[in-house]
């Protein structure tokens, strides 16, 4: 398939920044979903990619900018609409404004109550609240609905970190590095 960096058009662009981000290369990856989204700006992926970019570059208000520009991705397919909704949940939680998160949230489990990665987002808006308990079960609920999911994997020993539940988490990550092949989980089990 050759270089990630010569993958061409909107939806291959976006896949090898997801691949890019999964063995390691977050700069490639930001790269790459930014000149997808440059060269196809109206394709709800891509937005949602930028935006969520932005949001490590810029910050929450460069990201809440960006989101109110695009409103709620109408015409949007129900899963990268949902995605954006708890995106913006998450941006809000930043913004300590947690009523609203809770509202985006709300929206984004509607549209797509089966996506783990809406219970990831929630699990990282209620760790800004200091809702530790509640975060790990959100996160421990998104492995319900997808075992074995990185992100779930990885929040959820993060969290038990957090609660001081270090055995707990070495255990998850060490089961989980023999049951995905993932770079961040490696990375996290031998920080831990």
């Amino acid at each position: 398939l050759g270089p990630l960096t010569a993958w061409s058009g909107t939806a291959a662009r976006l896949l090898a920044g997801r691949l890019g981000a999964s063995l390691g290369a977050a700069r490639l990856a930001r790269i790459l979903h930014y000149c997808a989204w440059k060269a196809d700006p109206d394709d709800p992926e891509a937005i949602y990619y930028q935006a969520r970019d932005v949001v490590a570059r810029r910050g929450s208000l460069g990201a809440w900018e960006l989101q109110e520009r695009y409103a709620d991705l109408p015409g949007a397919p129900r899963d990268i609409r949902a995605d954006f909704f708890a995106l913006r949940a998450y941006t809000l939680a930043r913004l300590r404004d947690f009523d609203a998160a809770e509202s985006w949230l709300a929206k984004a489990e509607a549209l797509s109550p089966h996506r783990a990665w809406i219970f990831v987002e929630r699990a990282g808006v209620l760790e800004m609240e200091d809702r530790f308990d509640d975060a790990l079960a959100a996160a421990r609920f998104s492995l319900r609905l997808r075992p074995w999911y990185r992100p779930g994997v990885q929040f959820t020993a993060r969290l038990l970190q957090v609660v001081g539940r270090d055995g707990e988490a070495l255990d998850l990550l060490t089961e989980a590095s023999a049951r995905i092949e993932c770079f961040a989980v490696q990375a996290q089990l031998a920080a831990l």
